[in-house]
């Protein structure tokens, strides 16, 4: 019953009109970041975020050189994303029933996307946070291609 209400509230909500965050991190200051910092700082967002089904549905199972991954708690599968990959996008959507701001990691969000693991999509409720994690990537995705 619980999936089927968060399919729907997902249709629901990313049936409005998006509106993206007008955010670009600043080169200058994402070559600056250590990679440790970055790392760090991707570990306490991600923390932070949440999908449709808020609270406990995933946890942050690794945070490394080239790569992090979420792990579903229910089930247990495990979604990486290797930051040489990453194009995220930041939106916000009117009439969402909430005021969080959706992350996809790779590319746009399409008006019928439920906002989940197996979508790339996140949610956070700071702007702060949003920023945060879209300077920890841009930095992080820097240093994977640097390394190559």
């Amino acid at each position: 019953m619980r999936r089927g209400l968060s399919v729907l509230l997902s249709a629901v909500a990313l049936a409005g009109c998006f509106h993206p965050v007008p955010y670009e991190p600043d080169r200058a200051v994402v070559r600056g970041i250590p990679a440790e910092s970055a790392r760090a700082e991707l570990r306490r967002v991600l923390g932070a975020a949440y999908t449709w089904q808020h609270g406990s549905d995933y946890e942050v199972a690794s945070v490394t050189e080239d790569s992090f991954a979420l792990r579903e708690k229910e089930g247990g599968e495990l979604r990486s994303w290797r930051y040489a990959d990453l194009a995220p996008t930041a939106c916000t959507i009117d009439g969402s029933m909430t005021d969080a701001i959706f992350i996809r990691f790779q590319g746009e969000i399409g008006a019928f996307d439920q906002a989940t693991l197996e979508n790339g999509i996140i949610m956070l409720d700071k702007r702060e946070d949003v920023e945060t994690l879209l300077d920890a990537l841009a930095s992080l995705k820097a240093d994977a291609g640097a390394r190559r």
